[in-house]
């Protein structure tokens, strides 16, 4: 265990560091002392390469303890010895980050007291080669109670809707499918925005979208995110969305294909706490998912809805779904009050209500609604009407 300080006195411009008993100082020749654009006072640990080539690589892991804080007169106004088994935000404005394998899965936790945004996450190696990205994604923890955008995702900057020459990744379009969200219960969902700065930290959000389906802590999903040029494909297990956009399409000033954790506080208030916890498995780098619509209607003089046992068809409001090639999904035809149900047509064929439909091409159903005929026998005694 090492004992380190860093102190800066502001009249004489000198920097003071010190390891256990031993000491050395700097003092800075310019004539004026400003503030810091970046004012962090921080604790890390860093790998930096000064002539960065491949292969090169770098690992470090430190434990610190007993931190103290000085004013300028030299009076404490800020310890932590990290007694606490979390991060204390009155003291802490920062993150905390786990990225490592364990149990034959890459685990990614990241935890925020909303300072701002940051990643916990991995980068595809060869990132221009990458079109499509997917894994197994299984959230362990989830918290987010005050609206953070926190989210295990795999995305990747796709294309350049600007083109040469770049300024930054200005232009740059980002495409994700992810587990989380910005609500109390996490969702299954996919976005796509365009980076409008040279640094990626500001953009407009061109497009997004949930899957119908429920999200659980422990349960595994498969995500999928693909570019063939022209459409954007998100998958989440048997479900499936597109995104077509417009516009020009060029190569990215920055790829970086990733899997990982990411949270965006919208705020730097400490009291904006959330925490994410995910493990992704089974990665799989340009494989490309068939993709079919399912599109139901109604037909007849009657009246029903048309649900499908898994979600995503409820007909009335939403009649069209994409699914994944080989989903089976099954359909039920509901009449409402004073109508019946008839049959099927299209490529649902039948009388029963309930259907099963293979999906391996896009496919249309259609189920007929009829008025109710009122078939009750007619009285005894009720006049039948004379012939003219």
């Amino acid at each position: 265990m090492y004992k380190l300080f860093l102190g800066f006195n502001p009249e004489s411009k000198t920097f003071e560091f010190r390891v256990d008993g031993e000491t050395q100082s700097w003092t800075s020749s310019h004539p004026t002392i400003n503030s810091p654009g970046l004012p962090f006072k921080l604790i890390r640990t860093d790998v930096s390469f000064v002539q960065p080539s491949v292969p090169l690589n770098g690992r470090i892991s430190a434990e610190f303890d007993n931190v103290v804080a000085y004013d300028v007169e030299g009076n404490v106004f800020m310890a932590d010895d990290f007694s606490s088994p979390t991060i204390d935000p009155e003291k802490w404005s920062s993150y905390e980050f786990v990225r490592k394998i364990e149990h034959k899965t890459l685990l990614s936790e990241l935890r925020s007291l909303g300072a701002g945004r940051d990643n916990s996450l991995v980068i595809k190696r060869d990132p221009y080669e990458v079109d499509a990205l997917g894994a197994q994604v299984e959230l362990r923890d989830y918290y987010n109670p005050n609206g953070v955008s926190t989210r295990a995702r795999l995305g990747r900057w796709f294309y350049n809707d600007s083109g040469p020459p770049y300024n930054g990744s200005t232009g740059d379009v980002w495409a994700e499918v992810y587990l989380g969200g910005t609500s109390e219960a996490p969702q299954a969902g996919w976005l796509v925005a365009r980076s409008n700065n040279s640094t990626a930290t500001n953009t407009t959000l061109l497009a997004s979208g949930s899957f119908p389906l429920s999200v659980h802590l422990g349960e595994r999903y498969d995500l999928l995110v693909a570019w063939d040029g022209s459409r954007f494909t998100f998958v989440c297990n048997e479900f499936a969305a597109r995104y077509e956009p417009e516009g020009n399409v060029y190569r990215p000033f920055s790829a970086s294909p990733l899997l990982g954790t990411r949270m965006i506080p919208v705020t730097s208030a400490p009291s904006l706490e959330a925490s994410i916890s995910a493990t992704f498995d089974h990665a799989i780098v340009n494989e490309f998912p068939a993709v079919y619509t399912l599109s139901v209607s109604k037909g007849g003089s009657g009246a029903g809805v048309i649900t499908s046992e898994s979600g995503g068809i409820s007909c009335g409001e939403n009649c069209n779904q994409d699914y994944v090639a080989s989903t089976v999904v099954k359909l039920k035809a509901v009449p409402d009050e004073g109508s019946m149900f008839t049959g099927w047509q299209g490529d649902c064929l039948g009388q029963g209500a309930t259907t099963r439909i293979l999906m391996d091409r896009d496919k249309s159903c259609t189920a007929i609604f009829q008025p109710f005929r009122d078939r009750s026998p007619r009285p005894k005694n009720s006049a039948r009407p004379k012939l003219q």
